[in-house]
């Protein structure tokens, strides 16, 4: 599997700054220790209610094309869930994929910013 390849200690970060985040673009290497570091599951309590924030953020990309109506917290769970299901399957995101999960750190840089 991909993971096993990367050997950086991975830490839960609670309080993100925009250096914990990566450069526009990054690669999936990168990306994987921002989605690992927010341990949604804890966050949330429960799998269903990461799976309805994790519907509210992907309906609100397809539909309004950004994410400005999700808060820090939404995003990143969906950054979690992408690199959990991309886990499971061995294989980093690709093409469009990856093309949302860039939006989704793009937004996640956005936020911490304006904080």
């Amino acid at each position: 599997m991909f993971m096993s390849e990367m050997e950086r200690e991975i830490r839960e970060i609670d309080v993100l700054t925009v250096d914990d985040i990566p450069q526009n673009k990054a690669g999936w290497d990168e990306i994987f220790y921002l989605a690992s570091s927010f341990n949604a599951f804890g966050y949330w309590g429960s799998f269903d209610k990461m799976s309805i924030t994790c519907e509210k953020v992907k309906s609100a990309y397809k539909v309004e094309g950004h994410f400005d109506n999700c808060s820090l917290n939404d995003l990143r769970t969906e950054l979690y869930m992408v690199e959990r299901a991309h886990n499971h399957l061995g294989v980093p995101p690709r093409d469009e994929k990856l093309a949302y999960v860039h939006d989704l750190v793009e937004a996640i840089r956005i936020k911490v910013l304006n904080v």
